[in-house]
């Protein structure tokens, strides 16, 4: 695949990906709404050495406290420390409960001790958290082993007493917004290329060209074509410069050879008689003798989409109610090609008992043009198939997005069963050319 490709998965599944990016941003907002609002406040505490009677005894009373660090950080939580802070702040919550708000850890090679509480409301964390502190100083004092004279060895004091937080804790909403949109954008492109890679269509010129075995002869315009308000006027092709790719493209596999070609696509829903008036009002432009045929009964219908008036054509040659089959021939302008439309007779005429004369009629119409193209659209798979025997070079149109990827392959196994030569398949883009160029 190709950048362009890339981008136009993204482009082409930007829904799946705006509802993935829009699930991500609300998830987290979702959540904060469902969850009470905390704040978290904390307290710091400092240990020292009060008594020793030489500097031997200050310095292991100093080690033994720096090891007891931990056994005072696990102290903050216990019962001892948690029963009076319910009683002196007049708490409902229960000793487990304040375990679960109230937490306590000294950093290592430290005589601090850090502790943090967890509330509902800022003035709750605050009270909490020097609550707590405060009883850990009393309960250092009555812990506190002592010395020969009695006293304690240890005290604690406060060196930075909590304050009211000014925000909930956590991350703030909007951030986890942002990191939700943007990891639900990432997924959803995720999600985007999974689905195009389970898409059983043809959206790229590449998935086109592995369905078909070939690469495609180009990519033209699905342009309908245009009724005029009066006279004989043609469609202008959508993109001139694509059809005359594919003109050239066909010219250089056939050598100029192939003067019959037979217009054809994968399902009645591919257009065909918009790009088969593309290809031969350009071979008309470049000099040549075209004759355009109508051969799609149940598609759009030429004659009508060009303003031409209803009268006799291949229905009516196959049917044998003309006496002259260039009666059924419109004559086009200066640089147009000749009309055969579909005829007044009943569109069942069109069918493989008639390929001897639908084959007779053909070689006529070579002896007068240089090159007859057939609209034979897949609408009537008998009639589609019949002119492709006659014609013996077929030009497969795939409309991209929408065509499936085994029946592109399955029509053209289907048509070179029936010994008919496959010039190439033709991409339709129903919505302009500029992303397939």
């Amino acid at each position: 695949m190709h950048f362009r490709d890339y981008v136009d998965v993204l482009r082409r599944q930007r829904v799946v990906i705006l509802l993935c990016a829009v699930l991500g941003m609300a998830a987290p907002l979702v959540a904060a709404l469902g969850t009470a609002p905390e704040y978290t406040a904390s307290t710091e505490l400092m240990f020292s050495v009060t008594a020793g009677n030489s500097a031997t005894d200050l310095n292991q009373a100093a080690t033994y406290l720096e090891r007891s660090m931990a056994s005072y950080s696990k102290l903050a939580t216990t019962p001892l420390i948690l029963d009076p802070v319910r009683e002196r702040l007049g708490l409902s919550s229960s000793v487990a409960d304040l375990q679960e708000r109230v937490t306590a850890t000294a950093p290592t090679g430290t005589i601090l001790l850090d502790i943090e509480a967890r509330a509902g409301t800022a003035q709750e964390a605050a009270d909490l958290a020097n609550a707590v502190g405060q009883e850990m100083i009393s309960a250092v004092s009555r812990l506190s082993p002592a010395d020969a004279k009695g006293s304690q060895t240890f005290k604690a004091a406060v060196v930075d007493r909590a304050e009211l937080p000014r925000q909930e804790a956590g991350q703030p909403a909007w951030t986890l917004a942002a990191a939700g949109l943007l990891l639900g954008a990432l997924l959803g492109a995720l999600l985007a290329f999974l689905v195009e890679s389970l898409d059983p269509r043809a959206r790229t010129r590449d998935q086109i060209a592995d369905a078909a075995g070939e690469q495609p002869l180009g990519v033209m315009s699905a342009q309908r074509v245009a009724r005029p308000d009066h006279g004989r006027r043609h469609a202008r092709a959508a993109d001139s410069n694509a059809v005359g790719l594919i003109t050239n493209a066909i010219d250089a596999l056939s050598g100029h050879d192939e003067r019959c070609i037979c217009v054809t696509a994968l399902t009645s829903r591919v257009p065909v008689t918009g790009p088969a008036i593309q290809l031969a009002n350009h071979m008309a432009r470049s000099g040549r003798r075209v004759v355009l045929l109508d051969a799609n009964p149940g598609g759009e219908d030429l004659a009508g989409s060009l303003g031409l008036p209803v009268r006799k054509g291949l229905t009516d040659v196959l049917a044998a109610s003309l006496d002259d089959w260039s009666d059924a021939i419109h004559l086009g302008s200066p640089g147009l090609p000749d009309i055969v439309p579909l005829g007044t007779g009943k569109p069942e005429h069109i069918d493989f008992v008639s390929a001897a004369r639908a084959a007779q009629l053909v070689e006529s119409l070579l002896e007068r043009y240089d090159t007859v193209l057939i609209d034979a659209g897949a609408s009537d798979h008998a009639a589609a198939e019949t002119f492709a025997q006659v014609s013996r070079a077929t030009l497969v149109l795939v409309e991209i997005g929408r065509s499936r990827k085994a029946t592109i392959k399955e029509t053209l196994r289907r048509y070179r069963g029936l010994g008919v030569r496959s010039l190439g398949v033709v991409g339709v883009a129903p919505r302009g050319l500029s992303r397939f160029m």
